[in-house]
């Protein structure tokens, strides 16, 4: 578990470095992409890439519209 905390907390210290905290926060689209970020490792090895593109499609299809 506490492999999990760490992995966490290393996405939001790579969030606040990239200075998209402020966007993290007030940004719901960008809030999704986080989160989506967050449970990749929870699914088998050979899905991560599918799902990581499936939620990336899923960003820019909702910034088009």
């Amino acid at each position: 578990m506490l492999e999990w905390f760490h992995y966490g907390q290393a996405i939001m210290k790579r969030i606040n470095k990239m200075g998209l905290k402020d966007a993290y926060i007030h940004d719901t689209n960008v809030r999704e992409i986080v989160q989506s970020v967050f449970v990749l490792p929870l699914l088998p090895p050979a899905d991560i890439a599918e799902a990581a593109q499936i939620s990336i499609i899923k960003y820019i299809c909702k910034a088009e519209n």
